[in-house]
């Protein structure tokens, strides 16, 4: 089978609302300190650059489904999980628990190694659904 290249999803109101969050607590305390300068300006556009930077990486995250394996690229991680690993995969929407590598509230979870957990948010959920249950037949898939 020929490889398949998944985008990840990127819910950009994360970004969002972390930078503005971020830039109102620097103003604030720019504007109540003692100081006659406006300095704190300074900070609140590093977070806006940062922040740009930051998603412009997360948009660049894939999952791929080549012949055997899960190919995770997240930021700056790259994981390899075989899918003799993975027991089960989970339709979820914002696990509470196990490694992240999704900036989307809904996505997958994926049960490998008898109890690790790892949350992955492709684009595509159903066909990458699909795809991955085509390529490794024994991958028990969990609806709600």
């Amino acid at each position: 089978m020929k490889d398949k290249i998944y985008k990840a999803k990127v819910d950009g109101n994360w970004f969002f609302l972390i930078g503005v969050f971020i830039s109102v607590i620097m103003i604030l305390i720019g504007v109540t300190s003692n100081t006659q300068t406006n300095d704190y300006y300074y900070g609140v556009v590093a977070v806006a650059i940062i922040g740009g930077l930051l998603y412009i990486l997360a948009t660049k995250s894939s999952y791929t489904l080549t012949e055997d394996k899960l190919v995770i690229k997240f930021f700056m991680y790259t994981n390899e999980l075989p899918y003799s690993y993975i027991q089960h995969i989970k339709i979820s929407n914002y696990p509470s628990s196990g490694r992240k590598a999704a900036f989307a509230k809904e996505g997958l979870s994926i049960f490998y190694n008898q109890g690790n957990l790892l949350f992955i948010g492709p684009e595509r959920r159903k066909e990458f659904i699909q795809d991955i249950a085509s390529r490794a037949n024994h991958i028990q898939i969990i609806e709600k």
